[in-house]
């Protein structure tokens, strides 16, 4: 966690490619005509998995308190006792309270009230992509932000109109010939003992 937030801190550092100085992250700057004003958006959601329990609250959480942000924290219910350790870390490093606050409670249900929340301004989810679709369907109600990272790399189903058949892989389909190959064979022998 803190090489996470050393390398996020050294980001908010810009370098100038022409020498070796070093900018500090600007809040505010014009743009043309127009100034561009970088403001915390004020309280995040973050909704963690159960994978890389570490990592991923540090990639959530870092981020929203370096940019001035409140965070809910909602981790998973299957490692609570990682998000317990790291907020016993930020309570002993003397942040102010409500700084970093967790609720526990499992993804679809917690993520609806933090989705709902008119208190919450932005909710980062990663998760399953069944509960990310209930989420998104209670923000779009709201109108509120929803960044989202779901998984399901492995889909089942990649167009539902293709018929079973041709959705299995190509191995099944031919186990499946050289089944019923077999079958043919053995069936008019079996058929013939059984008439005699």
């Amino acid at each position: 966690m803190l090489a996470h937030t050393t390398t996020l801190l050294q980001l908010l550092q810009t370098t100038n490619p022409d020498d070796s100085s070093t900018e500090p992250f600007e809040w505010e700057y014009r743009a043309g005509q127009a100034t561009v004003v970088k403001e915390p958006i004020g309280v995040v959601g973050c909704i963690t998995p159960w994978n890389y329990p570490v990592s991923q609250i540090a990639l959530k959480v870092i981020p929203a308190l370096l940019a001035g942000c409140t965070v809910v924290l909602k981790p998973s219910e299957v490692t609570p006792l990682v998000a317990y350790s790291i907020t016993e870390c930020v309570a002993a490093a003397q942040f102010p309270p409500g700084v970093l606050n967790m609720v526990m409670g499992t993804g679809g249900q917690c993520g609806e009230v933090l989705v709902a929340h008119p208190d919450v301004a932005l909710v980062s989810f990663t998760g399953s992509t069944s509960v990310g679709h209930r989420l998104a369907r209670r923000a779009a109600t709201t109108l509120q932000p929803l960044r989202m990272e779901l998984g399901g790399k492995s889909g089942r189903r990649s167009c539902v109109r293709i018929s079973r058949h041709r959705r299995r892989p190509r191995t099944m389909r031919r186990r499946r010939r050289l089944r019923r190959r077999l079958r043919r064979r053995t069936r008019p022998w079996s058929h013939n003992l059984s008439n005699n």
